[in-house]
Parts: structure tokens; sequence; C-alpha cells
């Protein structure tokens, strides 16, 4: 077996517990997963004053032992009324992909945004839909807003609702467009990088509707 196919298999033999409550000891835990194979380590997450978070790892020795586990205990009521988790482990790297997806689903671009307006009033005009967690707006290098900024739900649901209802809506003394964000991509848009468009196609839009709004000088023929 090749390494990537050790590291694969050790992968499947990690498990991902939650929703067990912050009353569950680590004994209790392991006698929990104890009946079904030999657990290699076993730990519960916590927070800096030394609770527990509700969740935490197992891992066994071989992937049957695991799958065992997923079976018997993935939606097992607990004497708490708790419903546990266990679902496989993910590796860091497809947990970060997996996040930045589900980001990408629950923002939306919005473009003409007047530079008078703050991120604060931005939160507060797309709250109406649904929850925000988060406001980006575009900045130049000297810290002056641009007239596009990115907004993210708590859920997609939300942004999916605000991006249908809320195009064209005025804010302020503009008409804004509002669209789903459609790629995971990265583009500067301030000091951090943060989900972009399909191909950048919304800030090639920003772009000709700028120059759209170029003054032109009309000549009339003789």
């Amino acid at each position: 077996m090749t390494s990537h196919g050790v590291q694969e298999a050790d992968h499947m033999k990690n498990l991902y517990v939650k929703n067990f409550g912050s009353e569950f000891s680590q004994h209790d835990l392991e006698s929990l997963f104890a009946p079904f194979g030999t657990i290699a380590s076993l730990a519960i997450m916590k927070d800096e004053a030394g609770r527990s978070k509700g969740f935490g790892f197992v891992s066994f020795g071989t992937q049957a032992e695991a799958e065992k586990a997923i079976k018997e205990l993935n939606g097992k009521e607990l004497p708490s009324g708790k419903t546990l988790t266990v679902v496989p482990a993910q590796k860091k790297e497809d947990r970060a992909a997996m996040l930045r997806q589900q980001k990408t689903k629950s923002t939306v671009f919005v473009n003409r945004v007047p530079t008078s307006v703050s991120e604060q009033q931005i939160k507060e005009f797309f709250s109406q839909h649904g929850e925000v967690v988060a406001v980006r707006r575009a900045k130049f290098p000297n810290g002056a807003p641009k007239q596009y900024a990115l907004v993210t739900f708590r859920h997609a649901s939300d942004a999916q609702v605000a991006a249908e209802h809320m195009n064209g809506s005025i804010l302020v003394n503009s008409s804004i467009r509002v669209e789903m964000v459609k790629e995971k991509a990265e583009v500067n848009l301030g000091p951090q990088p943060i989900p972009a468009v399909q191909n950048l196609l919304q800030t090639i839009a920003y772009h000709n509707w700028a120059m759209a709004m170029q003054p032109v000088m009309l000549v009339h023929p003789c």
C-alpha cells in the first residue's frame, strides 16, 4: 500500500463525535465507544476554562471498528435526551474546503453601494432577510470605500432570498445590484482575502457599469 493509501486508511479510523453535552466526561465517552473495538486515542475538546465543548474525536485500531461504531452510535439518543452525531473525521484541508463552500453559498455580492454607506448600515439593510454574520466592503489602498461589498448570512437560504428580493432595491439613493457568489475564489477586497465571484464576473460587471456612468458628450448633427 502506498503512503497515500496508508494515510487514507488511517483517516477512515478517526471519528468526529458531537452533541454529547458538556457534562459528558472522557471516561463516559470511552465507555460508550469501547464495545466496538480497540480505541487508539480519544479526546474531548475544551474551552479556555477547561469546560467541555460537547464534541471530540475517537480513533479506532481498524476501519471496520470505526464503521461499526458509526452504524451503532450515529443518531443514538443519550440518557440526557441529546442525539449523538458520529461521522468520519474530515482531514483539515477537506474541512477547510467545506467551510469555504458553505460560506460561498451564504454570501451575496452587492454592487452600486453608495460610498457614504457604512458596513454597519449595509448589515442593517440586509438583516431584514436574515442574520448577517459578516460584511466586507471593498476598499482602495488608501482605505476609501469602493461601491461593492460581500454580505454573508448565517443561513444559505437567507442569502438566496436576499439575492432574489433585494436586487434593484434602493439603498440611500442608489439602486443596488445583488447576486449570489457563484464560486470559491480569492480576491483581495481589503486587508484579507475573501471569497469572490466566478471568474470575477461581478468585478467586471462593476467596471462596465462604472464606465457606463461616465458623462457622455452628445454630438448633434448639424
